[in-house]
């Protein structure tokens, strides 16, 4: 079984089977913050931060990652300037990390992670967007890992969505 104590500055997100994905926040900006995998007392970076040091300093900590029901990915959410959240979906198999959605410009929408469907789709938010970019129709998606949009729920002006189960 996996150690039962985080290293400083870690904290279990979440356990499938005997692995763990801790996240990690160096609690400094000059430190990226990541996500560690561990399974028994190893653990690995799963995961750093999805841009680059601008000058000298990361922008932005992961928040939560949730492994899917069959275990093959991994839901998280990255929290960049002006507290911004964006949804990454992370392939545990090799690692590779995919936005969800792409702007105009190819910058990574707002969107909040809500959870996992039993039949593997991600379901995220994307609401209108106060700071960051916003989706071009906001309202709940239904995402088929890697990133293909399963389905699409338009939500009434003002309204917003929880989930919760599975």
């Amino acid at each position: 079984p996996p150690s039962p104590n985080p290293p400083y500055g870690c904290d279990v997100s979440d356990a499938f089977h005997a692995k763990q994905l801790l996240v990690c926040d160096p609690r400094s900006m000059h430190k990226p913050s990541r996500i560690l995998l561990r399974s028994g007392s190893a653990s690995s970076v799963f995961t750093g931060p999805p841009y680059p040091k601008q000058q000298g300093i990361y922008d932005g900590h992961w928040g939560d990652a949730w492994f899917s029901p069959s275990g093959d990915w991994v839901l998280a959410v990255f929290r960049g300037d002006c507290e911004v959240a964006t949804t990454y979906l992370i392939n545990v198999s090799d690692r590779t990390r995919v936005p969800v959605g792409r702007g105009p410009s190819g910058e990574v929408p707002e969107s909040h992670p809500l959870g996992w469907t039993l039949s593997n789709l991600a379901v995220i938010d994307a609401p209108r967007s106060a700071c960051g970019t916003a989706f071009a129709k906001p309202g709940v998606y239904l995402i088929r890992p890697p990133s293909r949009i399963a389905r699409y729920v338009k939500l009434p002006k003002g309204a917003y969505a929880l989930m919760w189960g599975g």
